[in-house]
């Protein structure tokens, strides 16, 4: 399986999971990578105006559309946690 942008799995952005990703980076003691992780996701969910489930990046952020037309979430309970998360991270 190869990586494909638009891809459920094999390519689109959770930011439920990055954040994740940021906090585990930091326990490691990467700490300035970690930050770019939440900065990046918290600049995706401000360009989307909400908590969203998944997005894409390819030449830009874009909404995730899949083969059969989902869409993702625009609010999802658990990136909205790690949005808290990550911006109490990023503020102290």
């Amino acid at each position: 399986i190869k990586f494909s942008p638009n891809s459920y799995h094999n390519g689109s952005v959770w930011p439920h999971d990055s954040f994740f990703i940021a906090e585990g980076m930091e326990k490691l003691g990467f700490v300035d990578e970690s930050k770019k992780i939440r900065e990046a996701v918290l600049n995706a969910i401000n360009f989307f105006a909400t908590p969203i489930e998944l997005f894409v990046y390819n030449d830009g952020l874009q909404n995730y559309c899949g083969t059969y037309g989902q869409l993702a979430c625009r609010k999802q309970a658990w990136s909205a946690a790690g949005l808290v998360n990550a911006t109490a991270k990023l503020l102290g």
